[in-house]
């Protein structure tokens, strides 16, 4: 028998001081069993870094053609594509053909430099790729608090990242990287 995904809800009081967004966002997010919570609490940081209308989480990790995250305009065209961890350099130039932007979050240090030089050798040339990273030791901890019903409050300045969560107060650096440093 096949395991079911865990449903996880998160209630999330968004300050987006760049964006001048402040919301309450209520997310049903499901934890695929073959998904570490440190990757779910990055799908949901990276839901906060795009909040706006129309984004949501898609099938992800049992759907091939479709990323963590993304939004559709009007026409269905897709505008954002958002990635969670480190796809392939051939994964993202497809992305890359597909929408107008595509952003990949990474959340571990694990083989990060290596797979960061070959984006950069096959991805070099191609201009709607953002690529940042939560810095891991704090997404760690972020991970160890999750559970099935999660009350956090979200503050964005800059590159910083200030989450509130069971009564603690994680500092979540964010790092851009770019696909033309070779």
């Amino acid at each position: 028998m096949a395991l079911k995904a865990t449903i996880c809800k998160a209630s999330i009081n968004l300050a987006d001081n760049d964006r001048m967004l402040y919301e309450q966002l209520t997310l049903t997010v499901a934890l695929h069993p073959s998904e570490t919570p440190l990757r779910m609490m990055s799908r949901i940081l990276a839901f906060c870094l795009h909040a706006t209308e129309g984004l949501t989480f898609t099938r992800g990790l049992s759907t091939d053609n479709e990323p963590d995250i993304w939004r559709k305009d009007d026409i269905n065209a897709i505008t954002d594509w958002i990635e969670v961890g480190q796809p392939t350099a051939e994964r993202l130039k497809k992305a890359s053909r597909q929408a107008a932007q595509v952003w990949v979050y990474g959340y571990s240090d694990k083989n990060l430099s290596s797979w960061l030089s070959d984006c950069q050798k096959q991805l070099g040339n191609i201009d709607n790729i953002q690529i940042a990273g939560f810095q891991p030791a704090a997404m760690q901890q972020l991970a160890d608090l999750h559970n099935r019903n999660m009350d956090l409050a979200v503050q964005r300045d800059g590159d910083d990242l200030w989450i509130t969560a069971d009564n603690q107060l994680l500092h979540v650096p964010i790092q851009h990287f770019s696909l033309n440093d070779q």
